[in-house]
C-alpha cells in the first residue's frame, strides 16, 4: 500500500478575527506574527494519520485528525519507498517528546536553544525529513518556524481542508 505524504500548515481562517485566533491558539498566533508569515503550525500527514507536536497536545504523537475546512494548506512531499520507510522510523523516534515552548519562540532567531527530549512542530518536521534523500539538505530544524519551512519548501501550494 502506498502512503500519501503531505506537509500541512495551519493558518488563521479568513472568517476568524485575530482576537479569536489568539484566544484559541495564542502561541501559534505569536509564532505566525513573529515569523512574518501566516503559518503557525506544521504536521506530517500520512493518509488520515497526522504526526506532530503542539501546545494543544503537549507531546509528539500520531493521531487521526479531521481538519476544519480552510485551516490547512498542503505541500506534497515527493518521497521514494526507502524515504517513506525512513520517515516512519524517524517519526517513531520522537513519540512522547514534550513541546518545546522556548525553542518555538526562538526559532525566528539566528541561533538555536535546545532542550533534551523537547521539540516543536517545524523542528521535528525538518529533523524527520532530513533523514530522506530528497530533503537531506534541510538542516538545523530548530531554526525553522512553520512559515519559514513553508517558504523554504516552496512546493506546489494547494488547500485540501
Amino acid at each position: 500500500m502506498k502512503l500519501a505524504f503531505y506537509r500541512a500548515f495551519q493558518k488563521k481562517s479568513k472568517d476568524e478575527t485575530y482576537a479569536e485566533y489568539a484566544k484559541r491558539l495564542w502561541l501559534d498566533w505569536v509564532i505566525a506574527i513573529a515569523s512574518f508569515g501566516k503559518y503557525s503550525h506544521v504536521e506530517l500527514v500520512i493518509g488520515d494519520e497526522w504526526f506532530s507536536i503542539s501546545p494543544r497536545t503537549g507531546k509528539a504523537q500520531k493521531r487521526t485528525l479531521k481538519p476544519k475546512v480552510g485551516r490547512w494548506d498542503y505541500v506534497a512531499l515527493e518521497l521514494g519507498d526507502i524515504d517513506r520507510e525512513m520517515v516512519l522510523i524517524q517519526m517513531n523516534n520522537y513519540i512522547d517528546y514534550k513541546y518545546d515552548y522556548i525553542g518555538a519562540i526562538f526559532s525566528i532567531m539566528p541561533f538555536c536553544i535546545q532542550q533534551d527530549s523537547k521539540i516543536f512542530c517545524s523542528e521535528v518536521a525538518v529533523n524527520v525529513l532530513n533523514h530522506t534523500h530528497k530533503y537531506a539538505w534541510l538542516k538545523d530544524g530548530c531554526r525553522y518556524s512553520p512559515s519559514k519551512l513553508y517558504k523554504t519548501l516552496g512546493g506546489s501550494r494547494w488547500s485540501k481542508a
